[in-house]
């Protein structure tokens, strides 16, 4: 079961929805933070946060690739911070159970050797929280709905994603899940930026490395820098973020 939170609200369909923590709170996002842990926080105090009503929606990808995975794994646990699962969520939770995606995410390049170096227990602990995490997460924030899944965005309407239950579920030979942490077509389909997702101001994703800056495609964000490879870590409040590409 989802640990539960006080900004937790209801779940609909594969949507975690969730709340500001206060009326006077501000919502940043961040992107993928690959065990980046000591550059997030020294980012959080750049942007003042206020860690008592502020809030940080991350779009998965915790962990991987950089020494702070633990520390990220971690951040579940605070009540100022949520995430959707990203693609590295799932390595762990299949490789916990699948030696030949063990093998894979162990690679360098993909960096989960730190995962298969921990006890079991403690394996089967992180496993379990990264395969609650949801695949979706909306917010209601300062009049607006925005959106966030880790990877892509399959249907034009945020609220098809209401009428899906089973993530499993096939959409043009892929599963809704696989798209929602997996796929980059949106990313790489150059037209798509004229295409705006309804039922959403912006909906923000990450996992797609966009080298130090915020790419746009329609109404969708991609918000991944690319940190482990050596640029920046993107933490930015969601207005700001839709105020810079007039959304």
């Amino acid at each position: 079961m989802l640990m539960s939170k006080e900004v937790y609200l209801d779940r609909v369909g594969l949507v975690q929805r969730v709340k500001p923590r206060s009326g006077q709170g501000r919502i940043f996002v961040v992107g993928d933070l690959h065990g980046c842990y000591e550059t997030f926080m020294e980012k959080l105090v750049l942007v003042g946060f206020d860690f008592e009503h502020d809030l940080v929606i991350a779009v998965g990808d915790l962990c991987d690739r950089s020494r702070g995975s633990l520390q990220c794994v971690g951040l579940l646990e605070e009540p100022w911070f949520v995430s959707v699962k990203g693609n590295h969520e799932d390595f762990c939770v299949m490789g916990s159970v699948n030696e030949d995606i063990a093998r894979v995410h162990k690679d360098p390049r993909n960096g989960g050797a730190w995962f298969y170096e921990l006890g079991e227990d403690q394996r089967r602990e992180i496993a379990q929280k990264f395969y609650d995490l949801p695949l979706a997460i909306e917010v209601e924030y300062k009049g607006d709905r925005y959106g966030f899944t880790h990877a892509d965005m399959p249907f034009q309407n945020w609220e098809d994603l209401y009428h899906i239950q089973d993530p499993q579920t096939d959409l043009h030979g892929r599963s809704v899940s696989d798209w929602l942490m997996w796929s980059r077509f949106g990313y790489d389909t150059p037209d798509k930026d004229t295409a705006l997702i309804k039922g959403v101001r912006a909906l923000f994703h990450g996992h797609c490395p966009t080298l130090g800056t915020i790419q746009k495609r329609g109404n969708e964000l991609y918000v991944d820098f690319g940190e482990c490879f050596g640029y920046d870590l993107c933490v930015i409040e969601l207005n700001e973020a839709c105020e810079a590409f007039n959304l």
